[in-house]
């Protein structure tokens, strides 16, 4: 199931997000892709995996705890394994540590799971 497959721009002091439902009967679930981001003078962006709890910790500019964290990063491999069963969680595409600059970001990123 696609979660992201899109281009798309993070402005200066921006973070974008998707969010999903696992459902309870999953199993074997991981999130699975890649990225790609351009601008500034790093060419950098960092992508993370929340569950809601965390998601909102972020939204209010708390430390978090993440499900996967790329860092910085021009081009990465999502591949994140989840626990089995019923999860609301957030792909988070984050660029608020750039204060001036917007990054294009280009992300094919997939949920899997068995039922």
């Amino acid at each position: 199931m696609p979660l992201v497959d899109t281009a798309f721009t993070l402005n200066a002091l921006q973070g974008m997000h998707w969010n999903f439902n696992v459902p309870a009967n999953a199993t074997d679930v991981r999130v699975e892709g890649t990225f790609t981001a351009s601008g500034g003078a790093r060419n950098d962006v960092e992508v993370y995996l929340l569950n809601d709890d965390e998601f909102v910790n972020w939204q209010n500019n708390h430390t978090v705890s993440t499900l996967y964290n790329s860092g910085r990063m021009t081009q990465g491999t999502v591949n994140a394994a989840l626990p089995p069963g019923a999860g609301t969680y957030h792909l988070v595409f984050n660029n608020k540590f750039s204060l001036l600059s917007p990054k294009a970001v280009r992300a094919s990123i997939r949920l899997h799971y068995t039922l």
